[in-house]
C-alpha cells in the first residue's frame, strides 16, 4: 500500500492499515500526519516505512549538485533511474498518462492554467498540460545564446573597458553589482552568463545586457568586451580569471581570489601574462567609515591595535559555502574581508597569525565558523577578528575598535562611527542605512579603467590577503602560531 496524499489528517494511515493484508507493507510517499493506530498495526503485523520523493538522492547535495551517483549494485533506483525508468516506460507505450492529463492549455494561454492550479477558478483538475507551438521547426532556440536586443550581431571590433560581460546572476550580483553597474552612464552591458539559460535570460533582459548565454566561454571569448565581473560559487573564481586575464581582459572578481596556495599561484602566473588588470571584490575599505578612519590615523606615531567582532550568523554545514572545495569554508570564503580590512585601515602587510577555534559538544557547530584570529603586522600594529556564529540576530553583525596614539574610533555595523580624541575632541556620525562600500567600490573600479589609473586595491595586496586565510586555517589546526611568507 503506498501512500501519496497531502494532509494534516493521519485519515490515508488509518485507511491504508485497514486495506492492507496481514503482514503487508504500507509505504508513506506524501505529506500526511504520520499518527499510528497501534491496535490496527499491530494485529495485522504491518510494516510502516517512509520514503523520500523521487527516491534516493533526494535532499543529497553530493548527489542533486555535484553529480556524484550512488553505485548500482548497491542503490538500484535512484532519483534519476526512477525518472529514467517513468520516461522509458511511457516511450514505450506500457504506462499511459492521458487519462490523468484533465486540462489543455496552449502556452499562450498558461495564465488561465495556474489560476485554476491556485484556485481562483473553482474547478477540478489532476494533471495540466501546456502546449507549446511547434509547427515552424525554424524556431528553436540555441540556449548557448540569446540575443535579447534587436540588431545585436557577433562583435568584430577590439576590447573596450567600457564593453562589460558579467559572469554568474546570483543574489549579491542582483540585488547590488548589477543594479550599480546598470545605474553607471556610457557602459555598454554586452554579455551575462549563468549556468542556467533561464537565469541568465532573466537577468539578462532585467539589467539591458545584449545577450544572455550559459556558456561562460562566450563572454571570455567576446573580442569586444574588455572588462569582465565574475560573481560565481567560489571554486570557478580562479579558473575563470585566469581565462579572462589571458585573454587580455580587466577583471572584478568577487572574493575569494581562490581556495588554495596552488590555485592562486597559477592565477599570478596569468597575471603577469596578462595586459589585464584584476581587483578583488573587498568592499568594506570603500565605505566612508573606513576611509575616514584611514584618514584620522594617518599621522600616527605607534602602531594600532584594531579589535573586529563579526555575528556572522548561522549557515548549516550542508550549505555550499561551506563545502571546502565548493565554497572553500568561512574562514576564506568570508573572513577574507575582515583581514582585508584590517590590513587597509593599518597600512602594512601581516606577517604572522595564530587562530584559536572553540571545542564544539554539538555537530552542527564547526570549529572554522567560532573562532579568534589574532595577526601580527609588519609595522608592529596587531588585529584581533572575533568571529563567531553562535550570536543572536539582534546584536548587530560587525563592530570595529581602534586605539592607537590616545584615541579610539569604533565603527558600529557601517550604520554609525563615535571618534574620541587625545584631547578630549568627541566626533559621531551617523549614516542613513548601511555603508558597506559596495557601489562606491564598482565605481572606483571602472573609473580607474576608463582614466587608465592603477586600481583601487593592488594586486599585491589582494594575494596577501588570500594567503593570510590559507595560514589561518593552518594556524587554526596545528595550534600554533603561522608565519606568512609571499
Amino acid at each position: 500500500m503506498i501512500i501519496t496524499a497531502s494532509t494534516k489528517s493521519s485519515g490515508p494511515v488509518r485507511l491504508a492499515g485497514e486495506v492492507a493484508r496481514v503482514r503487508g507493507r504500507v509505504v508513506i510517499v506524501g505529506d500526511v500526519r504520520i499518527d499510528i493506530p497501534r491496535k490496527l498495526y499491530y494485529e495485522k503485523e504491518l510494516d510502516i516505512r517512509l520514503s523520500m520523493s523521487y527516491g534516493p538522492g533526494r535532499y543529497d547535495p553530493s548527489y542533486e549538485e555535484k553529480g556524484i551517483d550512488y553505485p548500482l549494485p548497491y542503490v538500484r533506483w535512484t532519483e534519476k533511474r526512477n525518472m529514467e525508468a517513468f520516461l522509458d516506460l511511457i516511450k514505450e507505450r506500457n504506462l499511459d498518462v492521458k487519462p490523468l492529463i484533465t486540462h489543455r492549455f496552449s502556452i499562450e494561454d498558461a495564465k488561465r492554467a495556474y489560476e485554476l492550479i491556485s484556485g481562483e477558478k473553482k474547478e477540478p483538475y489532476l494533471a495540466i498540460l501546456l502546449n507549446y507551438n511547434n509547427d515552424n521547426e525554424s524556431q528553436s532556440v540555441d540556449v548557448e545564446k540569446i540575443f535579447l536586443k534587436k540588431g545585436i550581431n557577433s562583435s568584430t571590433s577590439v576590447s573596450d573597458p567600457k564593453c562589460i560581460g558579467f559572469i554568474g546572476a546570483g543574489d549579491f550580483a542582483k540585488g547590488v553589482l548589477l543594479p550599480t553597474l546598470k545605474n553607471i552612464g556610457d557602459l555598454r552591458l554586452k554579455g551575462i552568463a549563468t549556468a542556467t539559460g533561464m537565469t541568465s535570460r532573466h537577468a539578462g533582459e532585467r539589467f539591458g545586457f545584449e545577450y544572455c548565454t550559459s556558456d561562460y566561454k562566450e563572454i571570455i571569448n567576446d573580442p569586444e568586451i574588455g572588462c569582465v565581473f565574475i560573481v560565481t560559487r567560489h571554486d570557478l573564481h580562479a579558473k575563470i580569471a585566469s581565462e579572462a586575464l589571458e585573454s587580455g581582459k580587466h577583471v572584478f572578481l568577487e572574493k575569494p581570489l581562490a581556495l588554495g596556495e596552488e590555485e592562486l599561484r597559477e592565477l599570478i602566473k596569468s597575471k603577469e601574462r596578462s595586459q589585464g588588470s584584476l581587483m578583488v571584490g573587498f568592499n568594506r575599505r570603500f565605505s566612508s567609515f573606513s576611509k575616514e578612519a584611514k584618514a584620522l590615523f594617518a599621522k600616527r606615531v605607534n602602531p594600532l591595535i584594531v579589535n573586529y567582532r563579526v555575528n556572522a550568523g548561522f549557515i548549516p554545514k550542508t550549505h555550499w559555502s561551506q563545502d571546502i572545495r565548493e565554497g572553500g569554508g568561512r574562514i576564506i570564503g568570508e573572513i577574507c574581508h575582515f583581514v582585508d580590512l584590517i590590513q587597509f585601515l593599518i597600512g602594512s602587510p601581516p606577517v604572522r597569525v595564530y587562530a584559536e577555534g572553540i571545542s564544539p559538544r554539538t555537530d552542527d557547530v564547526l570549529i572554522s565558523d567560532n573562532l579568534v584570529v589574532c595577526i601580527k603586522f609588519e609595522d608592529g600594529s596587531v588585529g584581533n577578528v572575533t568571529y563567531s556564529a553562535l550570536g543572536s540576530k539582534r546584536i548587530s553583525k560587525e563592530r570595529i575598535e581602534i586605539f592607537g596614539d590616545n584615541s579610539v574610533l569604533v565603527i558600529d555595523d557601517f550604520r554609525g562611527s563615535e571618534w574620541v580624541g587625545n584631547n578630549k575632541i568627541k566626533k559621531k556620525r551617523k549614516w542613513l542605512g548601511q555603508d558597506k562600500g559596495h557601489k562606491a567600490e564598482v565605481r572606483a573600479f571602472i573609473q580607474a579603467l576608463l582614466e587608465k589609473q592603477p586600481l583601487p586595491i593592488d594586486f599585491g595586496e589582494a594575494i596577501i590577503t588570500t594567503l593570510t586565510t590559507f595560514k589561518i586555517v593552518e594556524s587554526l589546526y596545528k595550534g600554533m602560531p603561522v608565519n606568512i611568507c609571499p
